[in-house]
């Protein structure tokens, strides 16, 4: 009897989009796969980490208090933009802080003369001559370059935020960085049938997680 040869199709680029009012031009960015992702595909659900991340730090308006916000370490867990370090129960020689992300969510209180670790970010507020008032303000602008690897919701280091979906068809970074191109933001909705996930996500919950994290980027399934 005669044999037909079984072929298996690639998964085609940006073949999970069901709506895209700006055919890419809008959702779609260049972007680095970072080594050590393995071999992946189109529709792969990935989490963004800041690497050679720096930080400035700058007084927002004039400060009542002289203390200084002394160097700050960046970790892969950290975003860029401006984080804002805000004085909210000042008391004599110390008082207490809040920590705001650059979209504005608060992710963690300090205390003023004790490191503060959140967020991606590790500083310590230092006391000064003069005692903070309430509303008094730091800003923390971070910069750094982005790569992407696969979201794993049992991760610490950043790759616990769903950030985008791999638009490439096929990516081999295994063992080296590799460009590709992503769906980074919205309007967009995508089938969840043809969305690809990493070996950490094994449960319906780290699926959803990762849905609800997508949402707020504007990028909605179906």
């Amino acid at each position: 009897m005669p044999t037909n040869t079984v072929f298996t199709e690639a998964r085609r680029e940006g073949g999970f989009v069901v709506f895209d009012p700006f055919n890419g031009m809008f959702s779609r960015e260049a972007g680095i796969m970072a080594a050590g992702s393995g071999l992946v595909g189109a529709g792969l659900v990935v989490a963004a980490l800041l690497t050679a991340g720096v930080a400035a730090v700058a007084a927002l308006g004039i400060d009542v208090g002289t203390g200084l916000l002394g160097p700050v370490t960046v970790g892969t867990a950290a975003r860029e933009g401006d984080y804002r370090v805000i004085l909210v129960e000042p008391v004599a020689n110390g008082g207490t802080f809040l920590v705001e992300d650059p979209a504005g969510v608060t992710i963690g209180h300090g205390n003023v003369g004790v490191p503060f670790i959140g967020g991606g970010l590790t500083f310590t507020l230092a006391d000064g001559g003069t005692d903070f008032a309430a509303g008094d303000c730091f800003v923390i602008s971070v910069t750094g370059a982005v790569k992407y690897v696969p979201y794993d919701p049992t991760a610490t280091n950043g790759a616990h935020r769903a950030a985008a979906i791999l638009w490439t068809g096929a990516v081999d970074a295994t063992a080296a960085d590799r460009r590709a191109v992503f769906n980074v933001r919205g309007p967009l909705k995508v089938n969840i049938g043809e969305l690809e996930w990493g070996a950490g996500v094994t449960t319906p919950a780290h699926r959803r997680a990762a849905l609800a994290q997508l949402a707020a980027r504007g990028i909605l399934s179906v």
